[in-house]
């Protein structure tokens, strides 16, 4: 009898499969700011159902439908077991990127920002203001990709910081965004590269905070900034009302002292007296010179600058030429150099907090502020686009500003000619202002209309800027909208509604 060895006759060998999976780009959110529900295509050579699953802990499936609940690298592994006639298919495993818009903005508009020199003359005025969000923002978000960024450059401008700029009002504004990074910065007694750059900031605080102050109408004061804002708190009635009026070296002396402050303290280095009593000007400064509007909200010093050239002539709606001065009684401090109040104000809580002082006038100071800034804004439509734009002086009044100001081409800012500052986001960079919202439903403006341009570019500058920064590239470009979404926590708002008129 034969007798049969290995298989049964009926027996066949498995078939091979493979699985094929569909080219996957690079996700990004949409414009509501989330990223889109993905389907992904992938198949079976032989038909059967494919399985799929993720190996990172930032998207799931639901069905074939792929949900994203974070940016990053995303791993999926698609499997096929196989059956009764086929063999188990090889895995495929694939990697995709998906990446919020204000990631994609940071890495190619940022990023080359930061690359270059931005302390030398051409660009350290700018700089001081457009790297303020984003060192708060790499702080609060705790990106650590983002502060590696802003390491690097600030390490980049400690090896060649002989060649900061020599004007003060320049080298502190630039500084400041320096401190702010040192003040948040997570720091030991033992970080060696911090500790130095603590040092160099405190030394120039120094220089700057005691070089003989210079004041209008009279010879500069020897004894500094300190003795400046002394004689300012303490002459309530000069010649010519500007006179008294706190002006952009004390504000930003001041704001620095309180990062400094910080710095100092989370490094276990030794307070430094003079920042004390700096802060301690500061707060009576925001103690006495806050004013309560009748419309609502707080304002800085108001009338204090009636007097002064870049007003004289707010009382006027309309550019013309050889336009008489129309001074206005009560005049507010411009939107444009206001908007960097909030920021100071949220550098002075940190440092009265971490010393154990009452910080309420500084908190309240930011919350009635804000407040006055939401009775600033217009909403406004052409051809069916929306944009926001403010008005030009906090006290209210939309008048010109700077009429015939050299650096206009001598025409002056007509009204709601201001209004592009409020895309630097300085206005959002303080939790006690709430303003958040507010930067979040600028961001469904974007992509900006022409009209919005127009107006934000106004007269525009006869300076030269970097090229990222010059206007109007710079509200087209992504710089605007990458700090507008830094001000805004990223995400697009809720419909916002003018409170102004």
């Amino acid at each position: 009898m034969a007798i049969l060895v290995g298989c049964h006759e009926d027996s066949k060998v498995p078939e091979k499969q493979s699985i094929v999976v569909a080219p996957v780009e690079m996700l990004r959110e949409n414009g509501n700011g989330w990223f889109q529900d993905l389907t992904i295509n992938a198949h079976a050579t032989s038909g059967l159902a494919v399985y799929r699953s993720v190996l990172t802990n930032n998207a799931f499936f639901t069905g074939e439908s792929l949900e994203i609940t974070a940016e990053g690298d995303i791993v999926i592994s698609f499997n096929q077991p196989g059956d009764h006639q086929y063999a188990p298919a090889d895995p495929v495993t694939i990697q995709i990127h998906a990446e919020t818009n204000v990631s994609r903005l940071w890495r190619t508009v940022l990023r080359p920002y930061l690359a270059d020199p931005l302390w030398l003359p051409r660009d350290v005025y700018d700089a001081g203001h457009a790297m303020m969000m984003p060192v708060l923002a790499a702080h609060d978000r705790q990106r650590s990709d983002w502060q590696h960024d802003l390491r690097e450059h600030y390490r980049r401008f400690m090896s060649d910081r002989a060649a900061l700029d020599s004007g003060l009002l320049n080298r502190l504004q630039y500084l400041n965004t320096f401190a702010v990074f040192l003040s948040l910065s997570t720091g030991t007694n033992s970080d060696n590269e911090i500790r130095d750059q603590v040092e160099y900031l405190t030394a120039e605080w120094h220089r700057a905070w005691f070089l003989p102050a210079w004041q209008w109408g009279r010879t500069p004061f020897p004894g500094g900034m300190p003795e400046r804002i002394a004689w300012k708190l303490t002459t309530p009635n000069p010649s010519l009302t500007y006179y008294r009026a706190i002006i952009d070296e004390e504000e930003f002396g001041l704001a620095i002292a309180s990062s400094l402050i910080v710095a100092r303290r989370k490094l276990g280095m030794a307070d430094d007296p003079d920042m004390i009593a700096a802060l301690a000007w500061a707060g009576t400064i925001y103690r006495d010179e806050m004013v309560a509007h009748p419309d609502g909200g707080i304002i800085f010093q108001p009338g204090v600058y009636r007097d002064h050239r870049d007003y004289q002539y707010a009382g006027h709606q309309v550019l013309a030429p050889s336009l008489p001065p129309s001074p206005v009684d009560g005049i507010g401090p411009d939107t444009s150099h206001s908007h960097r109040t909030l920021v100071f104000l949220r550098q002075h809580t940190m440092a009265a907090q971490l010393l154990g002082q009452d910080a309420t006038v500084f908190i309240r100071t930011a919350r009635g502020f804000a407040q006055r800034f939401r009775c600033l804004l217009n909403e406004r439509t052409l051809n069916g686009r929306r944009f926001w734009s403010t008005v030009n002086y906090t006290s209210g009044h939309d008048g010109l500003y700077r009429y015939r100001y050299v650096t206009t081409s001598e025409s002056g800012y007509g009204p709601g000619e201001l209004s592009g500052t409020m895309t630097l986001g300085w206005w959002g960079g303080n939790a006690d202002g709430g303003l958040a919202d507010f930067y979040g439903d600028m961001l469904t403006t974007f992509p900006l209309s022409e009209a919005a341009i127009r107006l934000y570019v106004g007269p525009n500058t006869t300076r030269v800027r970097h090229p990222m920064m010059t206007w109007p590239t710079f509200f087209n470009n992504g710089f605007a909208e990458l700090l507008v979404r830094l001000a805004s926590g990223q995400r697009a708002g809720r419909r916002l509604v003018s409170t102004n008129g």
